[in-house]
């Protein structure tokens, strides 16, 4: 991820100063966070048949991203790519034409609802402040 998009590692206080591949791979914070993002991704594709559940996660998830100075929706997209090709390297043999269009569409859904749930926090704080001033 963070090879092709160096601009987005800028974003995180806990590793933004590191410099090299062994540097990141050793980042304690670096392992957190991967460990939070793949969590929340294996519940929104475990749980994809409950629409419900895996909307409200994803839109809180993407909601909490408000507080990070400099990170915009649009730096969710940057994973798409990283996690099709771990998905690809992670199941070698079995991964199909079919298998890469079902997680093109999870992928894609997951994002997209994240998107969704920071635009719309932004959104809501943005008219709250609006209705604070008049």
């Amino acid at each position: 991820l963070f090879k092709s998009n160096s601009d987005l590692k800028s974003l995180f206080q806990g590793f933004k100063d590191l410099k090299t591949d062994d540097e990141l791979r050793s980042n304690e914070a670096l392992e957190n966070h991967a460990t939070l993002v793949m969590t929340t991704l294996d519940d929104a594709i475990t749980h994809i048949d409950n629409f419900d559940y895996v909307s409200e996660v994803l839109r809180k998830t993407g909601a909490s991203h408000h507080r990070f100075e400099g990170f915009n929706s649009e730096n969710f997209w940057q994973i798409k790519d990283p996690f099709l090709d771990a998905v690809k390297v992670t199941l070698e043999d079995r991964y199909t034409d079919n298998m890469e269009a079902i997680y093109k569409i999870a992928i894609t859904f997951i994002l997209k609802t994240m998107v969704e749930g920071m635009e719309d926090h932004r959104n809501s704080n943005a008219n709250t402040i609006k209705a604070a001033d008049t």
